[in-house]
């Protein structure tokens, strides 16, 4: 290797800054498995979505896996057409008016994968936009780990539960969504339900996740009912 890769950037971390590996150690595990990004590993799979089709029908790589030498036509590509921080402000006089009050974020501040450094530039970009005034929120938890949701409305100094955060999603629908019919109540849950969901928060292992119901006789099987424990039919509501 040359010595682009002398000092590795940090890849995976513990919330206690521990870093489990480095993108060099991501790139070398996917080579072995397969070049020309068939590995089906992270990188391989944000090339497949993100770049340009190459000369030899694959995607074209962002870097050279050997010497890790950024392609520069490869990277443009990607900020163009991916890029959200850089399309929202390019694009603001066009989007703005639609997005307005409508843009809502959420990171722990020790994302494992350093997702936060992504919203930081966000919050940053946004700030500089204005006809109209973005009006976005950015919520940052304290220790927060990879796929932290926010603040619990009901305790800030928690992460909000499943429950609360399907209540919110819900509302907010309620709220946003067309006049033309009366929305549906989303964010309404059952006493069962709410169990559930908030024995899914305690633990997020899938050991933590309720199993379904051993006898499913006669019981709603679609996502919605799922939860619900009272045998019957189909709900005419559901």
């Amino acid at each position: 290797m040359l010595s682009c890769y002398i000092t590795p950037l940090p890849a995976q971390r513990e919330t206690d800054g521990l870093v489990n590996y480095t993108v060099i150690d991501e790139q070398r595990y996917e080579q072995t498995i397969a070049d020309k990004d068939r590995s089906g590993g992270q990188w391989a799979i944000w090339q497949a979505l993100y770049s340009p089709v190459a000369a030899d029908g694959f995607p074209a790589p962002l870097w050279d896996p050997k010497t890790g030498i950024i392609d520069p036509e490869v990277a443009d590509h990607w900020r163009e057409n991916w890029d959200l921080s850089h399309i929202v402000a390019r694009d603001w006089a066009k989007i703005g008016p639609a997005l307005t009050g409508k843009l809502h974020f959420a990171v722990g501040r020790v994302d494992n994968y350093y997702l936060e450094q992504a919203v930081y530039l966000m919050e940053e970009r946004l700030r500089g936009l204005s006809d109209p005034e973005p009006k976005a929120s950015f919520q940052y938890g304290v220790k927060g780990r990879h796929s932290w949701i926010g603040h619990s409305p009901n305790e800030p100094e928690r992460q909000m539960t499943y429950a609360e955060f399907i209540d919110i999603v819900g509302e907010y629908i309620a709220d946003k969504g067309p006049r033309r019919r009366q929305p549906r109540k989303l964010g309404v849950l059952s006493a069962a339900q709410r169990q559930r969901l908030e024995a899914i928060s305690a633990d997020s292992s899938p050991a933590g996740i309720p199993p379904a119901p051993a006898d499913r006789a006669g019981r709603c099987s679609c996502r919605e009912c799922w939860w619900q424990a009272p045998a019957g039919p189909h709900p005419a509501d559901c």
